[in-house]
């Protein structure tokens, strides 16, 4: 599946290509840029094949822009604009994956770590979004 799939009677969904995030050993993301999917996606789905360098009680934020020569801002919650968003205690084993939901899409993401890694940890990043064929 590709980013350029064209989707079978004419609405579906169209899908980036895998975009990879690694977060060098001894780093939290802070300073790393932001991945860009190429076009705004509604879902954006993060996988890790290996959290080993995740540590105890790490939660994760992320920053979002929306447009490719935009700076990154702190992602909040939809219906709570006062909280960031977060995924708390990630697991510091074993594989990881979830879906982020951005009501309007977004079109680059960096992720942070509340603690540095133990070890590289590499992310892959796919955007999901409709697709309709004119």
């Amino acid at each position: 599946m590709s980013k350029n799939r064209k989707a079978e009677g004419y609405v579906g969904f169209a899908r980036s290509d895998v975009a990879t995030y690694t977060i060098p050993n001894g780093n939290n993301g802070g300073n790393l840029g932001a991945v860009d999917l190429g076009r705004n996606y509604l879902y954006i789905v993060i996988t890790c094949a290996d959290m080993t360098g995740i540590a105890a009680t790490t939660n994760m934020t992320a920053e979002v822009a929306y447009d490719p020569d935009d700076a990154t801002a702190t992602l909040y919650e939809r219906d709570l604009p006062q909280t960031q968003w977060s995924k708390g205690n990630l697991p510091t084993s074993g594989s990881f994956a979830f879906c982020l939901v951005h009501a309007l899409g977004a079109q680059k993401i960096k992720l942070l770590l509340s603690q540095n890694t133990d070890a590289e940890v590499v992310f892959r990043i796919y955007g999901i979004g409709t697709s309709i064929a004119g």
